[in-house]
């Protein structure tokens, strides 16, 4: 199967990586999303994929759809709808309500699509305090890592909000890159306290999933949890029972690295983690500096979201929210406010 997309195709209005000066080659190599893939990865892929010439109807077909729904934003970008529908496993009516979703919850939860400035102060401080990165190997199985953790523990320079908007921003950009067969995420809470958790708004929580997890065609296909404190236990129930409920049996904890190391292989893990991969520092500061090259496009195209002012009726929201797609949080109710 051959690569077809680089990292930062001009295509998408994201600048090419070719333009933008890094330190050395290992800095360009940390943001590759578009790997050569093994033969297990191929045969994979080959699994997943359908007839490029069905896509290709398929395509067309949403991109007039969306251009015939008053309240959506003109999609250009073929390379994102593709992964939109690819992530809805080729069904057209499924890929259509998520684009829907995916632009609505943008009308909907402002305060997470305001701000996108990479070279805001509060979001370079977010990349001071987190890292939140994608990995640039992929597992045997084709599936991409994500982690996370914290590089300076003192909870007052954390910011929950900026972490979920910088979060939000990368999510856009892989949707404009690469068709990922599902992802992983590691999160390493060897630094979290309880002053930590004390800033993790469940209302902050909730939302964030429905727009990661519900509002964006993303597979996660497992989360683990390592070097994980005793007082976590609070925490982790409360985040599994926000979590749609095909996944929250695949969270997993893990007291050590090695632990980890029987389920997520050193090969795509980062130093920090036992790994062979790059360091998550140097890993954060490539993907920084990549999203304020991409200031204008997170901006201007980034910034894309529903009219919900003309918005057709058949589609009612549920106490304020999109949830009456159904989904992760099918069935509850909530007097907060978002």
């Amino acid at each position: 199967m051959s690569v077809v997309h680089e990292q930062g195709d001009t295509c998408t209005g994201m600048a090419p990586l070719s333009s933008i000066l890094f330190k050395n080659r290992q800095e360009h190599e940390n943001l590759r999303l578009i790997n050569e893939l093994s033969l297990a990865q191929v045969r994979r892929m080959k699994e997943l994929y359908q007839d490029p010439r069905k896509t290709r109807r398929d395509v067309d077909e949403i991109r007039e759809w969306v251009s015939n729904q008053p309240h959506l934003p003109k999609v250009t970008d073929d390379k994102f709808i593709e992964n939109f529908l690819f992530g809805c496993k080729y069904d057209v009516q499924k890929t259509k309500t998520m684009m829907d979703r995916y632009f609505c919850v943008r009308g909907e939860k402002k305060h997470f699509f305001e701000g996108r400035d990479p070279s805001a102060p509060d979001i370079a401080q977010s990349f001071e305090v987190v890292y939140s990165i994608p990995m640039p190997e992929l597992t045997p199985e084709g599936y991409r890592v994500i982690t996370i953790g914290l590089l300076d523990g003192d909870p007052h320079k954390f910011s929950f909000l900026s972490l979920i908007r910088r979060n939000l921003m990368m999510v856009d950009y892989g949707l404009t890159q690469e068709t990922a067969i599902g992802m992983i995420a590691v999160a390493d809470c060897s630094k979290m306290s309880l002053r930590h958790l004390g800033q993790l708004s469940v209302t902050y929580m909730r939302d964030y999933f429905y727009c990661s997890l519900d509002a964006a065609p993303l597979r996660v296909e497992d989360i683990h949890l390592v070097n994980m404190p005793s007082f976590y236990g609070t925490f982790v129930s409360l985040l599994t029972r926000l979590l749609p409920k095909q996944l929250q049996e695949r969270v997993h904890q893990h007291r050590t690295i090695e632990e980890l190391h029987d389920y997520v292989p050193k090969c795509v893990l980062p130093v920090e983690l036992g790994g062979d991969g790059p360091s998550v520092k140097d890993l954060n500061e490539s993907w920084h500096k990549f999203l304020i090259a991409n200031k204008e496009w997170f901006l201007t195209e980034g910034t894309k979201k529903a009219d919900l002012s003309v918005k057709p009726e058949e589609n009612p929201t549920h106490n304020g929210h999109w949830y009456s797609f159904g989904g992760i949080f099918r069935g509850k109710t909530s007097k907060e406010e978002s």
